[in-house]
């Protein structure tokens, strides 16, 4: 019995540690693709603007980081809490593999953004997965799932 009620605290704690959304502002990941898409089409002073930093550092990081930014994605988005940090990661293509490069802004406070930071999927999943918060804005679900019942 008690091995029983230990069980269910741990998943209603663990539950509850993951859904926990109060402390970031979900705006942030309209911003945050907005600013994506913004900078995909060359408009680094509009999303500059958007994001709270200066033209030039944002223009430096994205030509110093990333290829090719043309037909980026800005469906799927997760955030998620790590020593006090937010990240909120978009990739910049669908995250078909590891490899896919993704626009990660940091947040101190979880309302405003405080940073930048380039990262594949595969270090943005490997990141969120030893997070107890983490919050999709959309999932992405790999066509090629297999469901087995």
């Amino acid at each position: 019995m008690k091995r029983a009620l230990a069980l269910v605290l741990m998943i209603i704690i663990s539950v509850t540690a993951y859904a926990d959304d109060s402390a970031l502002d979900y705006e942030l990941f309209y911003r945050g693709k907005n600013a994506l898409l913004m900078i995909s089409g060359g408009d680094y002073e509009g999303a500059s603007g958007l994001i709270g930093c200066k033209e030039d550092g944002l223009r430096n990081f994205v030509e110093g980081n990333y290829s090719d930014l043309n037909d980026v994605q800005t469906y799927v988005a997760v955030a998620y809490r790590s020593a006090d940090i937010y990240y909120i990661a978009i990739p910049v293509y669908e995250p078909t593999d590891t490899t896919v490069p993704a626009f990660v802004f940091t947040s101190n406070d979880g309302s405003s953004f405080s940073g930048l930071k380039y990262m594949t999927w595969g270090e943005v999943v490997s990141a969120y997965m030893a997070c107890d918060y983490v919050l999709w804005c959309e999932e992405y679900i790999d066509d090629d799932m297999q469901i087995i019942q």
